[in-house]
């Protein structure tokens, strides 16, 4: 990041401020070279807890993740092969209340048509 800072401070000295601006934005002014490697790369979200967990561990500060941050991490290091640097804890499971089955009542109701009617009203 420092050297990116310096190209544009030197390249801000010679060009004019717009340009520059545009440049940032528009690869195409710039050398295609130069542009491929001023690429940024943007971590996944796995990847920056990791990093949170490992300096966390370096310099003795408790952190836990919460459990979507930890099903990130876990996933991501699965995904690398790398050992997860934190214990992931067993995440919640919905387990739903079983429901007291209602009996079915096979006496048919007064107020339906019979069977076979169809439905068809005559107006």
């Amino acid at each position: 990041m420092e050297e990116l800072s310096l190209v544009v401070a030197q390249i801000s000295s010679v060009l004019e401020p717009t340009f520059v601006k545009e440049c940032q934005t528009n690869y195409d002014l710039i050398n295609p070279l130069v542009a491929s490697n001023i690429d940024f790369k943007n971590p996944e979200p796995g990847e920056v807890v990791l990093k949170l967990c490992l300096i966390a561990k370096e310099r003795n500060i408790e952190y836990t993740p919460t459990q979507d941050s930890q099903a990130q991490l876990f996933s991501y290091c699965q995904r690398k092969g790398i050992v997860p640097p934190i214990e992931i804890k067993a995440m919640p499971q919905y387990v739903p209340i079983p429901v007291p089955l209602q009996p079915i009542n096979l006496i048919p109701n007064p107020d339906m048509p019979p069977a076979g009617y169809g439905g068809q009203i005559n107006y």
